[in-house]
């Protein structure tokens, strides 16, 4: 999972229009405490300790969010929370644009797709490049419009799974087998009565295609 967040900084420093000295290390936000993968990130980002350590971003900030009409998101919100306040240092902002003018650049993490049209259109609206978690969105309505409004304000914004550079993925992805005809994944596949099945964060096969 080294490979994200180091395109993360990579991404966010190189197409916003940062002083020098901010690109040096990025002030980075997130949007939805609700899923692990925002320790996984802010440890990566600021713990140097940490063997996959990534340089030149910092999680200063958080938005908490969370849907409570789905369990496994709600529920998970306290714990995070709490590790990323008295582990990290994370300062907990209750509004997305106030939280935006004290960062570079927003981490949307929110493991429900369903509100992150209206979450991210603070953040466009401030001019912070954006890296939204899987899913995009909660339909591809939304998450066309997502990528329109962020085009139409110049902002950067774009998305991707981890899964993508996983090492047997990238040997299947890369190798030199011919014309493929027909392909299998299979994983973890949670299903939430709230969601449609591809939308669920919990699918981790689907993006290996």
């Amino acid at each position: 999972m080294r490979f994200l967040p180091t395109l993360l900084v990579i991404s966010l420093s190189s197409l916003s229009a940062l002083a020098e000295e901010t690109v040096k290390n990025l002030r980075l936000g997130l949007i939805g405490l609700d899923t692990s993968h925002v320790i996984a990130f802010t440890s990566r980002f600021n713990d140097p300790n940490n063997p996959n350590h990534v340089p030149g971003a910092t999680v200063i900030a958080a938005f908490k969010g969370g849907s409570p009409d789905i369990p496994s998101s709600i529920s998970r919100v306290p714990g995070y929370t709490k590790t990323l306040t008295e582990e990290y240092g994370v300062k907990i902002y209750n509004d997305i644009a106030t939280m935006c003018h004290d960062i570079d650049a927003v981490l949307l993490t929110s493991l429900d797709g369903r509100p992150h049209l209206e979450q991210v259109k603070p953040v466009i609206a401030a001019g912070k490049p954006v890296f939204i978690d899987k899913p995009v969105a909660g339909s591809v309505k939304d998450a066309v419009e997502i990528f329109q409004l962020a085009r139409k304000a110049k902002v950067p914004c774009f998305s991707s799974s981890s899964l993508r550079w996983y090492p047997g993925v990238v040997k299947v992805a890369t190798a030199d087998i011919g014309e493929v005809r027909s392909a299998i994944s299979y994983g973890p596949a949670p299903s939430e009565q709230s969601l449609a099945d591809s939308a669920y964060p919990g699918n981790s096969a689907a993006p290996q295609f």
